[in-house]
């Protein structure tokens, strides 16, 4: 096992390509088969001496076989984490040498109407929008290979170019392949702010500022930032996080990855995918619509916030309609105006008037206790059900009938005349009415 365990390291010091992590991930079976074999010829020459049977697996056996498995699994982390986080890739190419090379185009004039494309397979992307008609561009391309010869052989075969046909110049970078990390290139444009730009890197970030014609930005393995900007955003994401704000135009923003905070947008603002962190929207004048896989999100004029993570919803001060479809949160919501359309299971909601209400409130829950606060001076017609539950009222008024039993709890009726209907129902759980302090 120390034999195997420093020709592996040997191997990958001399041939970072060689991929012992996919050769493991194909074979590890042979891992077994040979110790299998080892074991079976103790297990004879024991016999033959005279010798007492060896175990199947001695203590310091087991330590270097827990090292050898260290070490595997160390060396395929290493070769799989450039792939997924090309931004760590420099931290984990322990082995490799590099070498790099700032590559340039002359400027150039671009007519009115000219769309702007840059795509590459590994390195970033920053796109700044700039008056007059001028582009620019440079590219810091990088490459690592096993020997500094290795790594400049490859640097040499990297080229930045420009095409340019029917209106469109793309931009890319020849000499890289996808499947191979090993050649980096750090795009780095000045576009005329009124030329639309569409921008992909396979793994990389992407940052965009100043463009006033529209953006579309995708990366496979990276950061999004794209800020002060007109036009609408058209963003795709697959890793890392995603921070969009001040736009004068329509958000829409789809994959899946980490944090995501979304803020000052003029028009629409639409969510859809997978985010494993915490998701934040703010200020959106138009419509908000939120889609994940435990939760449906449409509400109106956002002058506050959404907070969303794997556990709680928040939404404060909305103007609009507010309709929410979700599973397995506690839901938190305060100040809207508009009407309100809740239905959750597995997970508490709380809401929260601040001024009186004066839209319908509708709220549903499956599994989880609902408290709903409302100015002590409100109108409004009630019906709320509890099953298996109680249901607890700070108002008392000639109108309300409230009923507790062994099954389940009811409150029906008026406070004071007019007002919104409020209709509650849990199946297994409280609610709670309560006087707010405003």
């Amino acid at each position: 096992m120390l034999i195997l365990i420093g020709a592996l390291f040997l191997l990958q010091r001399f041939d970072p390509e060689l991929g012992i992590g996919h050769l493991l991930h194909r074979y590890w079976p042979v891992l077994l088969i040979v110790w299998g074999a080892a074991k079976l010829i103790d297990h004879f020459a024991a016999g033959r001496s005279g010798e007492d049977r060896p175990p199947l697996l001695t203590g310091s056996e087991a330590v270097l076989l827990a090292l050898l498995v260290m070490v595997l699994a160390g060396i395929a982390v290493l070769e799989w984490l450039p792939r997924v986080q090309p931004q760590w890739a420099a931290k984990a190419d322990l082995f490799q040498n590099k070498a790099d090379q700032m590559q340039s185009v002359p400027s150039m004039q671009l007519p009115p109407g000219s769309r702007l494309r840059a795509a590459i397979d590994y390195g970033s992307i920053t796109v700044r929008g700039t008056s007059g008609n001028e582009l620019r561009l440079s590219a810091d391309v990088q490459a690592s290979g096993s020997s500094e010869t290795a790594a400049k052989s490859r640097l040499g075969g990297v080229q930045l170019a420009v095409d340019h046909s029917n209106g469109e110049y793309f931009i890319h970078v020849t000499g890289q392949n996808a499947s191979d990390s090993s050649v980096r290139a750090n795009l780095s444009l000045e576009v005329p702010s009124q030329t639309p730009v569409s921008v992909l890197t396979q793994n990389g970030d992407v940052q965009v500022s100043g463009a006033t014609a529209g953006v579309t930005a995708q990366t496979g393995g990276g950061d999004l930032d794209i800020h002060d900007c007109e036009g609408d955003i058209a963003a795709t994401a697959a890793a890392g996080d995603t921070h969009i704000s001040n736009i004068k135009g329509n958000v829409t923003l789809n994959g899946r990855g980490d944090d995501v905070d979304i803020n000052d947008v003029s028009g629409n603002a639409t969510l859809a995918g997978s985010f494993m962190g915490t998701v934040v929207v703010r200020s959106v004048d138009g419509n908000t619509q939120y889609a994940e896989t435990r939760t449906n999100l449409v509400l109106s004029k956002l002058s506050g916030r959404i907070e969303a993570d794997a556990d709680d919803l928040k939404i404060t001060d909305v103007a609009g309609p507010v309709r929410v479809s979700t599973r397995d949160k506690d839901v938190e919501i305060d100040d809207v105006t508009g009407p309100l359309d809740v239905a959750n299971t597995h997970g508490d909601i709380a809401v929260r008037f601040d001024h009186l209400p004066s839209q319908a409130v509708n709220i549903a829950n499956g599994t989880g206790d609902v408290t709903l606060s409302l100015p002590s001076a409100s109108n409004f017609q009630i019906s709320a059900v509890a099953g298996s539950g109680e249901v607890d009222s700070d108002f008392e008024a000639a109108g309300l009938q409230l009923v507790n039993s062994e099954s389940s709890g009811k409150l029906s009726g008026s406070v004071g005349s007019g007002g919104p209907h409020i209709s509650i129902t849990t199946s297994y759980g409280t609610i709670q009415l309560r006087k707010s302090s405003s």
